[in-house]
């Protein structure tokens, strides 16, 4: 709970729109952690109303400056 994640876009799984296009939508806060695997998750605008899995997220790492 807590974690900054990144959500994949699996729309783009069957559209090549570019190999620099971002596949990777985000950061998201994880909200909750449900069974299964899923999280519901929110970023500073709105939570998420769908719960998703696990295996469309990553850990997201800020870059440092």
């Amino acid at each position: 709970k807590g974690d900054k994640v990144l959500l994949y876009d699996s729309r783009l799984d069957k559209q090549w729109l570019g190999k620099l296009d971002k596949k990777w939508k985000g950061p998201f806060t994880v909200k909750k952690r449900l069974d299964k695997g899923s999280y519901i998750l929110s970023n500073e605008f709105e939570n998420l109303k769908e719960s998703i899995h696990s295996d469309r997220l990553k850990l997201f790492r800020s870059r440092k400056s």
